[in-house]
């Protein structure tokens, strides 16, 4: 048990000094920011709604780093490209959710195409693989189709379905692979302050809704508060030139604190 307590406030320690250099660094080095509070949004619609990534209109890169409830057994890992040329894009995924003895391994490829200045749709493919030691692995695909709408300069509205045509793990296996489908509202007041609603819900699993806010105080600094039927989490995002790093922890309330970060460029 005391083993156990050590190693947790080990990783909460390291947390802290992180965030301090991190602090210091951004403190003493100035920074001329040039990712506004648009691409910021469509940045961090992206995760969820592949389809946003399209409007950025510029190649990007991104990098995920997730510890659910600070357990070493639930790291999540996950890089994502997105090559973007005249309105066309060409998306790659890999993530990694578990650790060494077991884990789920997605692999994505995907293309997306943007219509006018308000309409963009993507559709990728998932090579699945679900690996436990001593159990051989298990191997599945699947899609997910995603849209975008620009409903106005203010606001949008991003849905994304995952796993539409019901496929089954390893294709032909008894088990059903989980749909799930996300829909998010963007409100955009001014160049300060965006909100969000969202609805995400699996099938079988819970449904989860909940709303978000985006505050810009200063062209170097986005903060966010996300309070959902799950969690309530706080991020801090600081941009630096063509890059964005984010720190952000969520509570969930049946469980733990998850901490994580990301890493975004735009081209």
């Amino acid at each position: 048990m005391r083993g156990i307590v050590k190693n947790q406030l080990n990783k909460r320690g390291y947390c802290i000094i992180s965030l301090t250099v991190f602090a210091l660094f951004w403190m003493r080095n100035p920074i001329q920011a040039q990712i506004g509070l648009t691409d910021f949004q469509l940045l961090e619609q992206s995760r969820n709604h592949p389809a946003a990534a399209v409007m950025l209109t510029s190649t990007n890169f991104s990098g995920t780093f997730r510890n659910d409830f600070c357990m070493q057994e639930m790291m999540y890992k996950e890089v994502r490209c997105n090559i973007i040329k005249n309105a066309n894009a060409v998306m790659l995924t890999a993530s990694h959710y578990g650790f060494s003895h077991y884990g789920d391994l997605p692999v994505a490829i995907g293309y997306g195409r943007q219509f006018g200045d308000r309409i963009s749709i993507a559709l990728r493919g998932f090579y699945l693989m679900n690996h436990a030691t001593h159990y051989p692995s298990r191997h599945s695909c699947t899609i997910d189709i995603s849209a975008f709408y620009q409903i106005s300069a203010k606001s949008s509205l991003a849905i994304t379905v995952y796993n539409p045509i019901r496929m089954k793990y390893e294709i032909v296996g008894e088990c059903l692979i989980p749909m799930q489908f996300k829909l998010d509202f963007c409100y955009q007041s001014g160049d300060k302050l965006c909100a969000h609603i969202h609805v995400y819900k699996t099938i079988p699993g819970e449904l989860d809704i909940g709303a978000k806010l985006d505050y810009h105080p200063i062209k170097n600094l986005f903060l966010n508060l996300d309070c959902t039927s799950t969690h309530v989490g706080v991020g801090i995002h600081v941009p630096c030139r063509k890059f964005l790093f984010s720190v952000q922890t969520a509570w969930f309330y049946r469980i733990s604190i998850s901490p994580g970060c990301d890493i975004h460029f735009i081209l």
